[in-house]
């Protein structure tokens, strides 16, 4: 399981000062980043090399309410990978 804290930003807020919800989806895309960059794979290797993430599902389970500064824990399990490269 990979995973990263964040801490909530006044940008991810909505009207009732709680964290909304696509800020959520906003973090699940950062710690893909993160998990990808952190095996050797960033953004500049994947455009080089004409390749990117594939995502099939995305769960979001909300377990209470998330204000402003507070930490949250970004997981990531990865359940398949594939190194096949199509040709141009």
């Amino acid at each position: 399981m990979f995973k990263r804290e964040y801490t909530v930003i006044w940008a991810n807020l909505d009207p009732n000062r709680h964290m909304r919800h696509t800020a959520y989806n906003d973090y699940a895309a950062q710690v893909r980043l993160e998990f990808f960059r952190e095996h050797g794979l960033d953004v500049n290797n994947m455009l080089r090399l004409g390749i990117g993430p594939i995502l099939f599902r995305e769960d979001t389970r909300f377990v209470r309410e998330v204000h402003m500064n507070e930490q949250i824990t970004a997981t990531l399990q990865l359940s398949m990978s594939s190194t096949k490269l199509r040709t141009r």
